[in-house]
């Protein structure tokens, strides 16, 4: 193999290597000094927050033009944003647990369409810093982050509900305005600080003061169920029943016409909209609360979300419009001017990231890298599955990606020259000479993850990992490592 997609491939091959070989050293002693503002700071606080279903390219910092995002795009302005943050899953539950602990999908074995609590060896997030003297609060929207899948592990205040997340937020900025407990030796606990809201998902029916996207003149069948369910969203006295309005929603989906799509890509901007300027409540409510220049805010989503650009609506495939997400993290104290990256991140490395800004080292079973410092690891594969079940995953290596779906069909694309996925080089005679080694790349990741899940042990296993297991997975360079 010679030429320019040759050494992509084997820059790609090499990313794949990196982020399974371990590391060695630790997070260093950030000291008194901040020089550099994306050093580790010891004991800060962390707000973690996940807009659940954001697209990445709805954010003007991100190239969008309609001013859908304008405080999440002020808040990057002294962030760290990443142009190209993937999903491991297209669905909230399995994503979540990822963003959460640091493993894929397939290792960790929540999925979106059973509830089951991760096993005990599965190091969450929470769990890892309550384990080491932190406050740990989580306010949710229900649905799949609830205790049922386990992600109530490590919190002392685990609030999950499903309702619009306006009816919720006088609770969330009592919190924040609440000082953190003291220690045992009267300083003051570090708190971890994760927000998660379904503002953006399906159905969507933003207020009508932040529908400015979709045309007056549509008449379609779904103007007047979205009425229905705008007054269901506006009256805390009524019933919130997601499944029921998304159920009506979606009726006849595979009918709807372009009109019909425009409509839902302007609803969906609306919402987008909306949780844009709810956002811009909390963070100024950090601001008050002491925590907007004192902590390391992280903000996110899970996946993203598909307007029938290849054939399907929401989030059921493994697409570029439903992995890339955005991903801004602000240092205590900001980054003067901002700064942005090409640098891949995935959603799989938020966990070790957190944990290597506060100072603390990653657990050995974690198959995520931290993003700090910027360029350890610019070409991470991206492994991704629809659900858990694996019977559907994708493969990104630098512009390569491979899709391999139900019945072992396989799909290949070149992202320099197709961004959009469209044209299907698996269809050539004979198909480009990178196919080979990139399927056989996604083998080994799988059989790596499924020593992890042998380990890790099925969900609600409570047995602890045995310690021979463990040292033998981190000598085949499995896992390993402090950051």
């Amino acid at each position: 193999m010679t030429g320019p997609v040759s050494r992509r491939l084997a820059t790609a091959l090499a990313g794949a290597l990196l982020v399974l070989s371990p590391l060695v050293g630790c997070a260093p002693d950030a000291g008194p000094a901040r020089a550099d503002p994306l050093a580790p700071l010891a004991g800060a606080p962390v707000v973690l927050i996940s807009l659940d279903t954001l697209r990445a390219d709805r954010l003007g910092c991100l190239g969008n033009t309609r001013g859908l995002t304008p405080h999440l795009d002020a808040f990057a302005g002294d962030a760290l944003l990443f142009e190209r943050c993937f999903a491991s899953a297209n669905n909230t539950a399995p994503s979540h647990m990822t963003m959460l602990t640091g493993l894929s999908p397939i290792v960790h074995g929540i999925d979106h369409g059973e509830p089951g609590r991760p096993a005990e060896a599965v190091p969450l997030l929470a769990d890892v810093l309550n384990r080491a003297g932190w406050e740990t609060w989580a306010l949710a929207d229900g649905g799949f982050v609830t205790r049922g899948f386990g992600f109530d592990r490590g919190f002392d205040r685990f609030e999950s509900e499903l309702q619009p997340f306006e009816h919720k937020l006088p609770l969330l900025l009592e919190w924040i305005a609440e000082g953190p407990r003291a220690t045992a030796g009267g300083d003051a606990a570090p708190r971890l600080l994760f927000v998660h809201t379904y503002e953006p998902h399906s159905p969507y029916a933003p207020r009508e003061e932040f529908d400015r996207f979709t045309d007056d003149a549509y008449d379609g069948r779904l103007r007047p169920v979205v009425e229905e369910i705008r007054e269901a969203f506006e009256n805390p006295e009524q019933s919130y029943e997601m499944g029921v309005l998304a159920r009506n929603f979606w009726k006849d989906r595979g009918h709807l016409q372009d009109d019909d799509v425009e409509y839902l890509r302007g609803l969906y901007d609306g919402g987008v909209l909306q949780t844009d300027a709810l956002m811009g409540r909390v963070l100024d409510a950090l601001r008050r609360g002491g925590w907007y220049d004192e902590a390391w805010i992280v903000i996110t989503s899970d996946h993203g979300e598909a307007f029938r650009e290849h054939g399907s609506f929401e989030h059921r495939q493994l697409f570029t419009e439903e992995l890339h997400v955005p991903l801004i993290i602000r240092p205590p104290g900001g980054l003067p001017g901002g700064r942005r990256t090409a640098d891949t991140a995935r959603l799989l490395d938020v966990a070790p990231t957190i944990l290597h800004a506060v100072g603390l080292p990653r657990p050995a079973l974690v198959e995520g890298r931290s993003l700090l410092p910027l360029g350890a690891f610019r070409d991470r594969p991206i492994y991704s599955v629809a659900g858990e079940s694996r019977h559907y995953r994708s493969l990104q290596m630098g512009d390569l990606k491979v899709h391999r779906r139900w019945g072992g069909r396989i799909e290949l694309f070149d992202l320099a020259s197709d961004p959009t996925e469209s044209d299907d080089l698996s269809l050539r005679d004979p198909p480009p000479p990178w196919a080979a080694a990139a399927l056989a790349a996604m083998d080994e990741i799988e059989e790596q993850a499924a020593a992890l899940r042998e380990a890790v042990g099925e969900p609600g296993s409570t047995g602890a990992i045995d310690p021979e297991v463990l040292e033998e997975l981190i000598r085949l360079g499995y896992i390993g490592g402090d950051n």
